[in-house]
């Protein structure tokens, strides 16, 4: 849920824009927030959206929502921060952590 937290902390940026690109690396996990709830919650305050969901396989997620992002001509990026146990990260990082330390755009999180 803390996705969800990081666009309503940001409607102010995303009102008035032209579109929204929404994002969705892989399959969503049944109980979480689909792609479609947060398109129709940007519509509802005026933002049109477009979905378009990526595998998640063959590179990091993070550098394949980064290059999806930069192919859609994004400004900036809006997103949950995540995180899980710090040997899991430190074997496998995560993708906070990439976005963080190599994303070439502005970055909005909530945590």
């Amino acid at each position: 849920m803390v996705a969800c937290a990081a666009v309503e902390g940001s409607l102010d940026l995303l009102t008035g824009l032209d579109g929204v690109d929404i994002i969705q690396a892989g399959d969503i996990k049944s109980g979480n927030a689909s792609s479609q709830a947060l398109s129709k919650y940007l519509g509802w305050h005026g933002i049109p959206s477009r979905i378009k969901t990526i595998a998640d396989k063959g590179a990091p997620t993070a550098k394949l929502l980064l290059t999806e992002a930069k192919a859609a001509g994004a400004s900036f990026l809006v997103m949950g921060a995540y995180t899980h146990s710090p040997l899991r990260e430190l074997i496998l990082g995560g993708v906070t952590q990439h976005m963080i330390g190599h994303a070439d755009l502005p970055i909005i999180m909530a945590h």
